[in-house]
């Protein structure tokens, strides 16, 4: 009863084979509160119900870039057109700011307006403009009390700001980007182009690892799990800051997605013509 079919979600490898590099994922579970935020819309789900029957708000019009949704306790944020706050009701899911949602910290929340970045506290009230500016393309992974920020095209420039004004970190350069991440021992990870880059939140702790053909990435305790797709082999990694380590190689044309950690562990598929085989 718990389990249901969310119509129109796109699966991720099916973007990736299409050639987008840096797609993000377009329908997230945030299954503290059981809101859906898909490309379609978003919408509650509760064992028993119709999904589509609960809508809370449209999503963005076709060909935007909606940012990944947060969980801040028993509300969630998400973006379509301004950045909504929700509850999982229709009658709790209200505009909080114009703008787009970039990430947050500690309660406050950043939202990305124009080329700039403010933040607002999450119960409401005016913004705070963050500068100086501007932050073109801002993507952030939150540390508590305080937030990584990667922001510009080619190159990235790496941040951190504690809800003032950003200070700048590091250059983090050129390439495709993918969705940052947060390990579970609180650094964040900025994968650019074929480098994972790691962060503590100081210059000094924030370091580069080498992936050549970096397509995808997921987030263990204290690691990176890495797929590569080189010439002669699609690879699998465990890329921490001390390195990257090859765990298991397949022949070309084998593609691996839906990866899913699970404490030390993680899970997946291996796509071989059509097929599919969970490791």
């Amino acid at each position: 009863s718990g389990t249901v079919v969310l119509p129109g979600v796109r699966p991720l490898h099916r973007l990736a084979q299409a050639g987008h590099r840096e797609a993000r994922p377009h329908a997230i579970a945030l299954a503290m509160i059981g809101t859906v935020v898909a490309d379609f819309g978003a919408f509650r789900v509760r064992p028993g119900e119709d999904p589509e029957a609960v809508f809370l708000k449209p999503a963005n019009p076709k060909g935007s870039d909606p940012s990944a949704p947060l969980v801040l306790g028993a509300e969630a944020f998400f973006a379509a057109g301004a950045v909504f706050r929700t509850d999982g009701s229709p009658a709790g899911t209200v505009t909080f700011a114009d703008g787009g949602l970039v990430g947050f910290v500690g309660d406050r929340v950043l939202v990305a307006q124009g080329v700039g970045l403010s933040s607002l506290p999450r119960d409401g009230g005016g913004p705070s403009p963050l500068g100086p500016g501007p932050f073109p393309f801002p993507a952030s992974v939150g540390l508590g009390t305080a937030a990584l920020l990667a922001t510009g095209r080619d190159p990235r420039i790496l941040w951190r700001t504690d809800g003032a004004d950003p200070v700048r970190l590091v250059e983090l350069g050129d390439g495709g980007f993918l969705p940052p991440l947060r390990l579970g021992d609180g650094r964040g990870v900025f994968p650019v182009g074929d480098a994972v880059w790691f962060s503590d939140g100081t210059a000094a702790g924030t370091r580069a690892v080498l992936v050549p053909g970096l397509e995808r990435t997921a987030a263990g305790p204290n690691a990176v799990w890495a797929v590569a797709t080189q010439p002669s082999a699609t690879v699998l990694s465990r890329v921490s800051v001390e390195g990257s380590v090859a765990v298991q190689t397949w022949q070309p044309g084998q593609t691996l997605d839906a990866l899913t950690p699970a404490g030390e562990s993680l899970y997946f598929l291996v796509r071989t013509s059509g097929s599919a085989q969970v490791w």
